[in-house]
């Protein structure tokens, strides 16, 4: 009917217009939809492989590998994050929705801390958009700075998911984060967790690239929202390795929201 507005509006984020700039931005095509997420959403799995890839074959291979990281990481440290690259996507495509990661995680206490007492895993992941010149595109955060994609965040201990519930989607699981729904961590015991991904939208040109970094502290892109509390972290919970346990049956993998072309 006209003057009716559509149920949905999308910004399409192709190529590099820079950030905090709206003149710059007004670039970007809007195209209207019918419904959110969009219904011809294609949940694609890219898999973590022990050689820092991100791919939508996984690996046949039954070996266990692991890839370790420093937990209670600062923003400037290089080594408390582990990097996961596609390679160059074959032709234009289309990531609009909800994504998720699904890792299977462990901590090693550092040597000055016991293994026994409460311990803990915290998860900062963050999407990256790599484009066909080999730069990382920014967007404008909510403090006016560049961030990158999208992140996500989960502490180990807050993994429980309510799958009963009506609002629990595959893309979306639903917690409800009460006291109750905390579960312990161990040191050295695997934890297979559902890690939720803020929703976005890019088109990823021909010859760009997506990553995935996990880490276990803030990494460029947070701005002022930093997770930096002692009370909060404390050492004696989280210091040490984090570890990603990768193949022996066990999936790691990051569901992209693809949007098929018409």
């Amino acid at each position: 009917m006209p003057g009716k507005v559509a149920p949905v509006t999308l910004t399409l984020r192709k190529g590099n217009v820079g950030f905090n700039d709206a003149i710059a931005e007004s670039a970007y095509t809007k195209r209207e939809e019918s419904a959110w997420p969009l219904p011809s959403t294609q949940y694609t799995k890219y898999y973590l492989g022990s050689d820092n890839s991100l791919s939508p074959t996984q690996a046949k291979s039954d070996k266990e590998s692991q890839i370790s990281y420093s937990a209670l990481g600062v923003i400037d440290s290089k080594d408390h994050f582990a990097r996961f690259e596609t390679t160059q996507f074959e032709q234009e495509t289309e990531i609009t929705g909800h994504v998720l990661a699904r890792l299977n995680v462990s901590m090693i206490p550092d040597s000055s801390e016991t293994e026994s007492g409460e311990k803990d895993i915290d998860l900062f992941l963050t999407l990256r958009y790599i484009d066909p010149h080999g730069k990382e595109v920014l967007y404008t955060g909510t403090a006016g700075d560049g961030v990158p994609l999208t992140k996500g965040w989960l502490r180990c201990s807050m993994r429980k998911i309510h799958d009963e519930n009506p609002r629990h989607r595959e893309y979306m699981p639903h917690r409800e984060y009460l006291s109750t729904d905390v579960q312990p961590v161990k040191a050295n015991e695997v934890y297979a967790v559902d890690v939720e991904i803020w929703p976005t939208n890019v088109v990823v040109e021909k010859g760009g690239k997506i990553v995935l970094e996990v880490a276990s502290g803030d990494t460029q892109g947070c701005g002022i929202f930093q997770h930096a509390s002692d009370v909060d972290r404390p050492a004696s919970k989280f210091k040490g390795k984090n570890v990603l346990h990768l193949g022996g049956g066990r999936e790691n993998y990051v569901t992209l929201p693809i949007i098929p072309s018409k």
